[in-house]
């Protein structure tokens, strides 16, 4: 499944032919063509879900511009960098209490970091990815009340991601 804008940039496509789920955040005002493979002719299923939310596509491209995490969630897309060639995202959260969290990512990422603004030292997410039967894959973080937190999501594609933190 390939999604391109109007004039047929590519806007994602699915990643690593997990032809069972694909998610892709666009603005609503964004006309978007959706290309399916010949396989599902073949008898496989395709849906198309659309939910309305009010997250900022735009931003995210760089660290002083991180997309706010709201209470509910957020989604976030990554861009790509044609001189790195790397993609990068950035989101941020500022917690109103001190103590043990509980980040989600849905989307793939090769490499997830937090760090304490954007000059702060970046610890690797990966490295403390726990799974749930019922949750799901997180990353657990002690946060502080009042301090503002950079997420940093590198080698994405063009993957959008989905991000809650939970106190």
């Amino acid at each position: 499944v390939t999604v391109s804008d109007e004039s047929g940039q590519n806007l994602g496509s699915t990643p690593n032919n997990d032809w069972s789920a694909f998610t892709y955040a666009i603005p609503a005002s964004q006309k978007v063509l959706i290309y399916v493979s010949d396989w599902y002719s073949e008898g496989g299923e395709f849906k198309v879900t659309v939910e309305e939310t009010n997250d900022d596509f735009e931003g995210g491209a760089t660290c002083d511009d991180a997309v706010l995490v709201t209470e509910k969630s957020t989604y976030l897309n990554s861009h790509y960098d044609n001189t790195t060639y790397t993609s990068l995202a950035y989101a941020t959260f500022q917690p109103e209490t001190s103590g043990n969290g509980k980040i989600f990512i849905d989307g793939y990422s090769s490499y997830k970091y937090i760090s304490v603004g954007c000059e702060g030292e970046k610890e690797d997410l990966n490295a403390l990815a726990q799974n749930d039967p019922a949750e799901g894959t997180y990353y657990p973080y002690t946060v502080e009340a009042g301090v503002t937190y950079i997420l940093t999501l590198q080698n994405g594609g063009t993957s959008p991601y989905h991000i809650k933190v939970v106190p």
